[in-house]
C-alpha cells in the first residue's frame, strides 16, 4: 500500500519538531519510541486506505485532515501532539506542492485547537476548511 510519507520522513519531521521545541523552550521528548512511531505510521497508512477499490480519503486535503485529526484525538505523544500534527501536515502539503502558507499561522492554530479541544468539530469540517483555504 502506498503511503503519503515514509517512516524515514516521520523521523525527519520529528527531528525538526525536537529542534524547534528545544529552540523555543517547549516540552518535547527527545526520541520517538518505536511504539509511538508505529502508531503514527499506522495513522498515515490509514489515510491512504481503499475499500472496494475506492479511497476512503480521496484527496490530499482529506488525508491531511485525517492525519491531523487522528494524531490529536489519539494523543500519541506525551506532549506536542498539536505541534507535531501541524509539522506533519505542512510536510505532507509541501511535498504535494500545495502552498500551505495560504493559511496563516493563527488560522492553523485555530484549526488544530478546534480539532483537539472541540468534540463537535468533525473530520469533514476540518477537511472542508483545508479545501476552502488551500485551493
Amino acid at each position: 500500500m502506498k503511503t503519503l510519507i515514509s517512516i524515514q520522513a516521520i523521523h525527519y519531521v520529528y527531528a525538526e519538531f525536537v529542534k524547534v521545541g528545544i529552540a523555543n523552550n517547549l516540552p518535547v521528548q527527545n526520541e520517538l519510541p518505536d511504539e509511538q512511531l508505529k502508531k503514527i505510521f499506522s495513522i498515515i497508512k490509514s489515510a491512504a486506505n481503499t475499500v472496494f477499490g475506492k479511497k476512503l480519503y480521496p484527496t490530499i486535503y482529506h488525508q491531511t485532515a485525517f492525519i491531523i485529526y487522528q494524531l490529536n484525538k489519539q494523543h500519541i505523544l506525551m506532549d506536542g501532539n498539536k505541534r507535531f500534527s501541524l509539522m506533519l501536515a505542512i510536510y505532507i502539503l509541501d511535498t504535494s506542492n500545495i502552498d500551505y502558507t495560504k493559511i496563516s499561522a493563527d488560522d492553523w492554530e485555530m484549526l488544530i485547537m478546534r480539532i483537539a479541544a472541540d468534540q463537535n468539530y468533525s473530520l469533514p469540517k476540518a477537511t472542508k476548511y483545508l479545501q476552502k483555504k488551500l485551493k
